[in-house]
């Protein structure tokens, strides 16, 4: 049939016999993939229902037993996790503890207008050293406000100091 300038051919041409690559190589994917398919039928025709059920009933019981030890050994771990997160939270509150072996608290000393820290050491060391055991400012080895908001004369009570 002829359409001015452009004509059309009757021939036919077969991609695959004619040897165009990409199809060849679909061609031989297909033919493996039939021949695998047709091979795996024939072994599930073969098999009576009695033997594949039983295939099946071993499958499953191996998977419960992978189960049941992948659980054993999971809680296995779980325990030695806490045991390893117990032991670590006993040694921090002992580390803290530790720190803490030589901190005082003192409440009732009042707040002085432009108290240096030096002054509070003095006043601290004083305090202590009425109570019957000497102490001296050098004895101290940190003096800390525990509230920066109090102000002098604002009628709060007097603020806790803790000494090191």
């Amino acid at each position: 049939m002829s359409h001015g300038y452009l004509t059309r051919s009757s021939t036919k041409v077969d991609p695959v016999s004619s040897g165009y690559a990409p199809f060849g190589r679909v061609d031989e994917k297909i033919s493996a993939a039939t021949a695998t398919f047709d091979s795996l039928k024939t072994l599930l025709n073969n098999l009576k229902p009695e033997s594949y059920l039983d295939f099946l009933t071993n499958q499953l019981k191996e998977i419960k037993t992978e189960q049941v030890r992948t659980r054993d050994e999971m809680l296995v771990r779980n325990r030695t996790v806490r045991e390893t997160v117990d032991e670590l939270a006993v040694s921090v509150i002992k580390t803290e503890q530790y720190s803490r072996r030589d901190t005082v608290t003192v409440v009732g000393l009042p707040m002085q207008e432009n108290e240096s820290q030096d002054d509070l050491c003095k006043k601290v060391a004083e305090t202590l050293s009425v109570s019957g055991t000497p102490v001296k400012p050098a004895d101290l080895s940190a003096v800390h406000r525990n509230s920066k908001h109090n102000k002098v004369g604002r009628g709060k009570p007097p603020v806790p100091r803790t000494l090191r």
